[in-house]
């Protein structure tokens, strides 16, 4: 019988599923082992831009390591959340309910965690994508007095 999301299936390339990037957190038919959609892979953007730049401390904006500290600070936030609500001994998984009350409460956990690392790689996704067009302005910069 035919669902939703065979038909969604039959508009993507062949084995791709409908899945959340990692990196920006949009949903886009993704082959089984990308993990990122076309515009946060780093060979899409390297075709664009040229051959890749080392990013150095110049590249980055004053406020940069803040922006890096707070997104850090929010993924650890939900660690230690977890941690402290969910995890006893450590490496222990505390369950205190009927089989269906943990499957519930590990599903919970590992949302936050999801919308956490989703949460932070977008965040850092922002910072990285300045710090990169600014090096490659400079490296433009650089090639073009250097000529």
């Amino acid at each position: 019988m035919p669902t939703v999301s065979n038909a969604a299936r039959a508009t993507t390339k062949d084995g791709a599923v409908w899945r959340t990037c990692t990196t920006c957190g949009v949903l886009a038919a993704l082959a089984p082992d990308v993990e990122q959609c076309t515009a946060c892979q780093p060979t899409t953007a390297a075709r664009r831009s040229g051959p890749a730049v080392l990013l150095r401390a110049e590249h980055f904006a004053s406020d940069d390591l803040f922006g890096i500290s707070t997104a850090g600070s929010g993924f650890a936030e939900a660690i230690a959340d977890i941690a402290h609500h969910f995890i006893g001994d450590p490496g222990c998984w505390d369950c205190y309910g009927s089989p269906p009350d943990e499957l519930a409460r590990l599903r919970d956990a590992l949302d936050r965690m999801q919308t956490a690392i989703r949460e932070t790689r977008a965040d850092l996704a922002v910072i990285e994508r300045r710090a990169r067009r600014k090096a490659a302005r400079q490296a433009g910069h650089t090639r073009q007095v250097k000529h």
